[in-house]
């Protein structure tokens, strides 16, 4: 599994279900567009954390509105 499919599926769990894959773009902002309040961005970056057997800054977290911009963050920390 790719890792935006990964975070797809983690923002759809994160949502109980209130946000289906298909209505998760690219540039679909996570609270405006997707409806995911501060718990769940919280819940998020520890799904994502743990999945990925990271731990990710503040300040990241902070910018990681999109999936593109999730994406993007998650790189760096993904890098040997």
């Amino acid at each position: 599994m790719s890792t935006e499919a990964k975070i797809k599926q983690l923002i759809v769990k994160v949502s109980n279900g209130m946000v289906k894959e298909d209505m998760i773009t690219m540039d679909a902002d996570l609270r405006k567009d997707l409806g995911l309040d501060s718990l769940a961005m919280m819940e998020l970056l520890v799904m994502i954390e743990d999945a990925f057997g990271i731990s990710v800054g503040i300040e990241d977290a902070q910018a990681a509105s999109t999936l593109r911009l999730t994406l993007s963050n998650l790189e760096k920390y993904l890098k040997p």
